[in-house]
C-alpha cells in the first residue's frame, strides 16, 4: 500500500512539472507586439475568424485585404487541451478587425510557422 501511494504521488509530481514546464516555456507575453501578414493560403488558417455572414450582420466589410500589416497586441494567452497556445489580440491602433470585431484568437505556435503572423 506505501509503495502505491508512493508511486501515485511520483506520478502527480511529475505531471505538474510537466505542465509547469510547458507554461514557462511559452515565448510569447502579455502586451507584446505581433504583425498580421498574407495567409498562407486564400484565407487565414490559424487566425479564428467568424463566419461571413455573422461579419456582415455586424456592418462589417469582408476585406481581408486590408489584414496584412497591421500590428496587433496580445491581450491573454491561454493553453488549448491539444497543448497548443491560443492567444487573443487587439489592434494596436484601437481600432477594428473588418469593421465588426474588437479581438481575434490565434493559434500561436501554428500561426508563426505558417507566416500568418510574424514578431
Amino acid at each position: 500500500m506505501k509503495k502505491f501511494v508512493f508511486f501515485n504521488f511520483m506520478a502527480f509530481v511529475l505531471c505538474l512539472s510537466v505542465s509547469f514546464s510547458a507554461i514557462s516555456d511559452q515565448d510569447i507575453k502579455v502586451g507584446e507586439e505581433l504583425t498580421l501578414a498574407s495567409p498562407s493560403s486564400n484565407n487565414y488558417a490559424y487566425i479564428n475568424f467568424p463566419k461571413n455572414n455573422f461579419i456582415l450582420k455586424k456592418g462589417g466589410i469582408l476585406n481581408f485585404k486590408s489584414l496584412p500589416g497591421t500590428k496587433v497586441v496580445v491581450t491573454e494567452i491561454n493553453s488549448a487541451n491539444d497543448g497548443n497556445t491560443v492567444v487573443t489580440v487587439k489592434r494596436k491602433d484601437g481600432g477594428t478587425f473588418l469593421n465588426s470585431l474588437r479581438t481575434l484568437t490565434i493559434h500561436y505556435e501554428k500561426a508563426i510557422e505558417s507566416n500568418e503572423v510574424t514578431k
